[in-house]
C-alpha cells in the first residue's frame, strides 16, 4: 500500500495509535478542519517531525512519526476543499460525513496537510517509522 501521509506526535500516544484509529472526543472543536486525524502529505515528512515535537511536553517523550497508508492514492479519495469561512467553528456536519478527508482550500494544487474524517479510519494503516528524542 502506498504511503499517502505522515502523522507526527508524542510517544505518549503510541499505544492508542498502535491499537488503531478511533474517534476521540474533545472540547476544543477539533482544529481548523474539525474533528479527525490530522496528517501532512507524504512529501512533507519534515513538517510531521515539527508537529511531533510540538506534541511533546516532557523530556522523557519521543517524537514519533507514523506513516499513513491506504490502498488508494490521495487523489483517488473523496477530498473536500474547505474555504476560510467554513474553517474552525464553521465546519459543518456535511463536511465531516461526506468526505474521506478535508484540506484547506488555499492549498488547492499543492496540498500539504489533510485531515481524515472518522468515516475513513478503517481504510488507513498506520506504521511507526521513526522515533526521535525530544530535546
Amino acid at each position: 500500500m502506498p504511503v499517502i501521509a505522515y502523522h507526527g506526535t508524542s510517544s505518549r500516544h503510541r499505544a492508542s495509535l498502535t491499537a488503531g484509529l478511533q474517534p476521540v472526543p474533545n472540547n476544543w472543536g477539533g482544529g481548523e478542519l474539525g474533528h479527525g486525524f490530522y496528517c501532512v502529505t507524504a512529501a512533507n515528512i519534515e513538517t510531521a517531525r515539527v508537529y511531533g515535537g510540538q506534541a511533546c511536553n516532557d523530556v522523557n517523550e519521543q517524537i514519533d512519526i507514523w506513516s499513513v497508508s491506504c490502498a488508494e492514492n490521495l487523489i483517488q479519495l473523496t477530498g473536500g476543499a474547505v474555504g476560510v469561512t467554513n474553517q474552525w467553528a464553521g465546519i459543518t456536519d456535511f463536511l465531516l460525513t461526506n468526505y474521506d478527508y478535508l484540506y484547506n482550500q488555499a492549498e488547492a494544487g499543492n496540498i500539504s496537510q489533510v485531515k481524515f474524517n472518522p468515516r475513513f479510519y478503517d481504510r488507513l494503516t498506520l506504521s511507526l517509522v521513526e522515533s526521535n528524542p525530544y530535546n
